[in-house]
């Protein structure tokens, strides 16, 4: 896939995450690669307006390559130390759903899901027969702090595909913007699904 490719790929699902809902105001951030560049989505944007020109080529520090004093997303480190930890990821998605803020704040370290069919859209999962978590970290605006704990827990847990911040929504990853954008939409609908158990449970 050439890099006009990877831009209107990873444009058009932004503006396709909009009008789903788990984008409001100007919230959420996005990236991807190529050649072992990094793009991040500028910061402040509105994404049903966001465009292909609306991304920062950035090191692996977060800092942006050329000087336009243009910011990328704030959370830009919780990007780059997915990219440096694990090269096979081509996408990061960020999204504020209001099934994961919700559920991110009722539980505490981490959500259980087992047994749903979808579960085969994640990973090298193959089975419904199976329980995942989804780990929670607690929200700060020292997003270093917060790339470091994440850093230490990859660190320990490569396998999973997914993380939660408390009041503030869901990130997911891929080895191409489709599985990444495949994943997004099954760690989202899961979400829906527990929270709707839970509802029917009370």
């Amino acid at each position: 896939m050439t890099f006009d490719e990877k831009l209107n790929e990873i444009t058009n699902l932004i503006q396709h995450i909009h009008k789903k809902g788990w984008s409001p105001g100007t919230s959420t951030n996005y990236s991807f690669k190529n050649n072992n560049e990094i793009y991040v989505s500028k910061s402040g944007i509105d994404k049903s307006k966001f465009s292909k020109y609306n991304f920062i080529n950035i090191d692996i520090f977060g800092k942006p390559i050329s000087e336009t004093g243009i910011k990328p997303s704030a959370e830009t480190l919780l990007h780059t130390v997915l990219y440096e930890m694990e090269p096979k990821i081509e996408c990061i998605l960020h999204t504020h759903s209001v099934y994961a803020t919700v559920l991110s704040r009722f539980y505490e370290n981490n959500i259980k899901i087992n047994s749903y069919e979808v579960l085969k859209g994640i990973g090298e999962i193959h089975t419904h027969d199976i329980e995942i978590g989804i780990p929670i970290f607690n929200n700060t605006q020292d997003i270093k702090q917060l790339s470091e704990e994440f850093r230490r827990y990859f660190k320990e847990n490569p396998n999973i595909r997914a993380y939660l911040i408390k009041g503030h929504g869901l990130y997911t990853w891929g080895e191409s913007i489709f599985i990444a954008k495949r994943q997004l939409e099954v760690f989202e609908f899961l979400l829906e699904c527990h929270y709707k158990e839970l509802m029917l449970t009370k």
